[in-house]
């Protein structure tokens, strides 16, 4: 009997669910969309226009010249692109930068007319450049592209690292003239001294040497390099005389003996990194003559 009546009462309990509160829950939920439908604009995804593409940037050592090129889009926002530039600061943001105009028209860097991408090649050099990157630039350079969109303006800024840079012979030290000595067995000597510079260290020079070549077109050491030094070494038997060893000057003898002919002689001197990279090389010439 008493459990006849819990029954009774569960079921009683469930009407009263059934009844009352499915209706409320239908009713709330109708009011909800509802007010939803009335209330609410249709969603909308907001995609910002791209307007830039790609950006590349070179410092092209073999010919000094600096190298950009863009891949931007010829309209943005529904305004044709009428002009792009590069704002170039180089090693920092403090510098005032270089405003570099670039073309789409196949000249001056550009290769192919026509295909947005906007390029130019120009020359590394403090004439056509505020801020031209020196022998001692390392690191990081920076740049900002800015294109020009009817009467409005879009910019973005980007850095770059810069690449392996040569070496660089900044002087030498060579006799112009020497006089050749009337003993068979006799020598005229003097000193050979070439600073240089790398802007990733002076541990990166891996050789500093030169080519003599001789009046006759002929070449002196069988055509093979003569080594210079940076190591401190001073040897007058093995022509060495190297004064402070790791200050970027690279040195050794230079000996003249009666069997040199006379004439003139070319010194070409070349410096190379670790990385296989030569420096410019510099020429010096010398006269061999009699007293």
């Amino acid at each position: 009997m008493l459990l006849n009546k819990y029954k009774n009462r569960k079921r009683t309990i469930g009407l009263m669910i059934h009844n009352s509160y499915f209706p409320d829950m239908r009713n709330i939920i109708l009011i909800i969309f509802l007010l939803m439908s009335m209330g609410c604009p249709p969603s909308e995804k907001v995609m910002e226009d791209v307007w830039l593409q790609s950006v590349s940037f070179d410092f092209i050592q073999s010919t000094n010249e600096l190298y950009f090129d863009v891949d931007i889009s010829s309209s943005f926002q529904d305004t044709d692109l009428s002009e792009v530039n590069i704002l170039w600061y180089c090693s920092t943001y403090d510098n005032e930068p270089d405003t570099i105009q670039l073309n789409d028209n196949g000249l001056d860097g550009d290769i192919l007319p026509g295909d947005d991408h906007y390029s130019v090649k120009i020359a590394n050099d403090s004439l056509e450049l505020k801020n031209d990157i020196s022998p001692t630039t390392t690191g990081e350079v920076f740049l900002n592209v800015l294109a020009k969109y009817g009467s409005g303006e879009e910019t973005l800024g980007f850095t770059f690292q810069l690449g392996n840079i040569k070496p660089t012979i900044l002087s030498v030290s060579f006799p112009d003239t020497l006089i050749r000595p009337l003993q068979t067995n006799s020598f005229v000597v003097d000193t050979i001294k070439v600073t240089v510079h790398d802007a990733n260290g002076l541990s990166d020079i891996q050789s500093c040497f030169l080519l003599f070549q001789k009046p006759d077109s002929t070449w002196a050491n069988n055509g093979n390099p003569i080594l210079l030094f940076d190591d401190g070494v001073i040897s007058e038997q093995m022509f060495l005389w190297d004064e402070n060893a790791s200050d970027g000057i690279y040195s050794r003898l230079i000996t003249i003996g009666r069997d040199n002919p006379l004439g003139t002689y070319r010194a070409h001197f070349h410096v190379r990194d670790i990385a296989g990279d030569y420096g410019d090389s510099v020429i010096k010439t010398l006269e061999i003559i009699n007293e």
